[in-house]
Formats: structure tokens, sequence, C-alpha cells
């Protein structure tokens, strides 16, 4: 792994203006939780451009707006929590560039720290929540005065607490639904069933926050790290990878095994293994179908590529296909460890 630390032109020719509004841009993405995900892209920058201290003086100021944004009730507190992990991030990306690290073998470094360090604090925080009282322990619905001191204790009280919340959500809207003059629609009213009706989904829900979890780091992680290699055929950060060695990851071959067993668990375990056995094989196959994205992703780009498809209709049809289409990305990279796909683009460079 190459360790030479990257200087570019940019830290010599300092910029109030672009700094401050790349500050500004982070904070108008934290603000569209749409587009939250994006916001480790223009801190990490600040970080390749300007170097680290005044990286580190933008987070810290644009950190002080997000807690004023806090307390006048313009932001949430998920929001300000979610532009933290944002500001963690994008130092992680900026020191992935600076020193030249392989760029998907740092992400999978990087991601699984993430995602462990994540995971922990959240049964920590649910732990201390159920101690301090905020949220009850329960058996059978009836709230006790334990604490949960292990995590299927914690499991349980906390799908216990998700179910009860959600049982009163589900009040509200009914009370709601009286005063509505125009008849629900098929949509709705399965989601107010699922409301009414929240224990019978609920270990889908909370078996599924470590995978949540899991893809949402990694895609994070991968799309901001791709816009910076991309950036950097502008900004020339004399950084020896390109966007080209994040597009050409390949999944190791002996990963497909362990997809085929998680297929097999969810689609052939109904009625014969336990639900949360079904439920972990759903989990796996969401984490391994992301990387297999990844694969997928690069082979897309090459294949427009060969049809020289480019300009503003290249982006729409890659942020639609990303968004509606994602699943044959991912099938895509899964079914290229057989076909190679690659081999097809390059036939007519050999003819």
């Amino acid at each position: 792994m190459q360790t030479a630390t990257v200087q570019t032109k940019f830290i010599k020719d300092f910029s109030w203006g672009r700094f401050l509004l790349l500050g500004l841009v982070s904070l108008i993405l934290a603000s569209s939780m749409l587009l939250a995900i994006l916001v480790p892209f223009p801190l990490a920058l600040v970080s390749v451009l300007f170097g680290r201290a005044k990286a580190f003086a933008l987070y810290v100021g644009c950190l002080v707006v997000g807690i004023f944004l806090y307390q006048a009730n313009i932001w949430g507190s998920e929001i300000l929590f979610v532009y933290i992990g944002c500001e963690l991030i994008a130092f992680i990306l900026g020191e992935i560039l600076k020193h030249n690290m392989k760029p998907m073998k740092a992400m999978i470094i990087s991601g699984s720290s993430i995602f462990i360090l994540s995971l922990s604090l959240l049964l920590i925080g649910a732990s201390q929540l159920v101690n301090l009282g905020k949220i009850p322990a329960y058996e059978n619905n009836q709230e006790l005065s334990v604490e949960a001191s292990t995590v299927p204790n914690l499991v349980r009280n906390v799908k216990t607490f998700i179910t009860l919340k959600m049982k009163e959500v589900g009040t509200l809207i009914n009370k709601e639904k009286d005063n509505l003059t125009a008849p629900m629609n098929s949509e709705s009213k399965d989601i107010l069933e699922v409301f009414s009706h929240p224990e019978l989904v609920i270990d889908e829900i909370v078996y599924s926050i470590p995978s949540a979890l899991f893809v949402t780091i990694f895609f994070g992680l991968w799309i901001n790290l791709f816009f910076l290699l991309r950036t950097n055929r502008f900004y020339h950060f004399s950084n020896a990878f390109t966007d080209k060695d994040l597009l050409n990851f390949k999944v190791p071959d002996f990963m497909v095994w362990i997809v085929v067993l998680s297929l097999a668990i969810v689609v052939f375990g109904e009625g014969y293994l336990p639900k949360n056995l079904r439920l972990l094989g759903n989990g796996l196959v969401q984490c391994l179908g992301l990387f297999y994205f990844f694969q997928g992703f690069g082979i897309f780009m090459e294949f427009l590529d060969y049809l020289k498809i480019q300009g503003i209709f290249r982006s729409l049809l890659v942020i639609l296909t990303i968004i509606s289409g994602w699943w044959i990305i991912a099938s895509v990279g899964l079914f290229d460890l057989w076909v190679n796909f690659r081999r097809f683009f390059h036939r007519k460079t050999q003819q």
C-alpha cells in the first residue's frame, strides 16, 4: 500500500469562497435527508484541497452551525447525528486520498471499522436508555423494573418498545382516518395494517437494522469515494488511483457460495428453519448483494463507454438505473463470475 502524502497546488492557492461554499453545500445536503449520504463529499474535498488543519476548522464550524440549527428546531436530532457521522467519514476519505491507499481495500477496512463501531454504539445507547428508563424493560407487554443486561433481553425490550410505539401511531392514524373524505387506497391500508399490528413485522424491522446500517455505511463510502476520484480528473490530487480502480472491483469467487446458501435459506427455509435464521440469511443477501452491485456498476459504466454514451444523457441514465434498476446491476455483478461481460466490450477493439 502506497503511503506518499498528497500535495496539491490548491493548498497554496487557498480560496475563502471555495472553502466556505463547500461547507455550505454540506449543510444543505444534510438538510435534505434524501441527499445526506453525499455530505462527506464536499467535506473530504476540503481536506484534500486545503489540508487537514483547514478541514478540521471547517468541520468544527459546520458542527457549530448544525447545533445552532438543532437548537432553532430547524434540524432534528437525527440530522445532527448523521452530520457528525458524515464528518467522520469525510475525514477517513480524505486520509485515503492523501495517503494513496487502494480505494476498495481502504473502503472495506474503514467501512468494517465504522460498522462495528456504529453497531456497538447502538447497542450501548439502547442499553443505557433501558437502564435510564427511557426504554422500559418489558416481558409479555408488561413493564418490569429490570435492566437489559444481555443482548437477547435488550433486543426483546427494544422490539416490545417499538411495537407499542407503532401501535400508538396506528391508533392516531385510525382516528384521523375517520376524518378523511376520500377513501384510502390499497397502499395506505397496508401501511395502516402494519402500524395497527406491528407485532407481525417487528422481527423483520429489528433484525434488518444491522444489514441496513451495513449497506448505508458501505454505499455511502463507495459513492463519495467515487465522486472524489472522479473529481481528481479536474483538481489533480496527484493520487496514484482513479475512479477506474474503484470500478474494476471484482468480488472474490468464493463469496458466491455464501450468496447461494443465504438465498437457499431465504427461499426454501420457510416452514423448515427458524425465523431468525431466515432473517439472517436475508441480511447476508443484502450485504453481499451490495458488493455485487459495485462490481455490476463497473460493468455498466464500461458498457456505456462501449456505446460512447456521454454527457447529461449518460448522467440521467446512471441515476435512473441506480434508483429503479439497482437489482439488475447487482445481478449483472453476480453472473459476471460465469459470463465475464467485459469480454464483449473488448471484442471490437481486438478485431
